[in-house]
């Protein structure tokens, strides 16, 4: 990545500091005797707001270089817009969360940031594949597939019950199922 950042190095590297910051703030806040949680919640969001600005930024001067190969240039056209959806999102959440005084549960916010996710996934796969031999495609989707059934075992753990297979056998007995 470093070559496609030497057009834009300030940006590049004032995005890298404004993250790297973020995280030593939102570190060292966990750490600090009487600051409370709504204080570090707030410092957080503010820093997840200055942190996604610059990294959209920076994503889209990569996609506006002239220089960079035009594939290149939608893939990071796309992960700029998906920047700019969660920063978007997450504004839109710090502004709803402070003028209410209390977390949204479902919001504008919410419909905003989850383009986000689209987003992400069209530009990642604009990305030119390199090439493989079939042994190493075929490692590969191997190991895509370990990650899918890992993260489906996960979600399929922490979205049902822990008991739905007892309350299932009892519906049975009982002639419910």
């Amino acid at each position: 990545l470093r070559h496609l950042f030497a057009p834009v190095r300030g940006d590049s590297v004032l995005a890298v500091s404004v993250i790297g910051l973020h995280v030593l703030v939102v570190f060292a806040l966990q750490f600090v005797a009487g600051v409370d949680w709504a204080t570090r919640h707030a410092v957080h969001l503010s820093a997840q707001l200055s942190t996604g600005a610059c990294v959209t930024y920076a994503a889209w001067r990569v996609s506006r270089d002239q220089a960079v190969d035009p594939q290149l240039r939608g893939a990071w056209r796309l992960l700029a817009l998906a920047g700019a959806a969660q920063w978007a999102g997450n504004g839109i959440f710090w502004y709803l969360e402070f003028q209410t005084g209390v977390s949204p549960n479902l919001s504008l916010s919410d419909a905003v940031y989850l383009l986000y996710y689209p987003l992400l996934l069209a530009g990642l796969l604009r990305f030119p594949a390199a090439r493989r031999s079939s042994r190493e495609s075929a490692t590969h989707a191997l190991d895509a597939a370990t990650v899918v059934m890992a993260g489906l075992v996960t979600l399929l753990h922490l979205a049902f019950p822990r008991d739905l297979p007892l309350l299932v056998c009892w519906n049975r007995e009982r002639g419910d199922a």
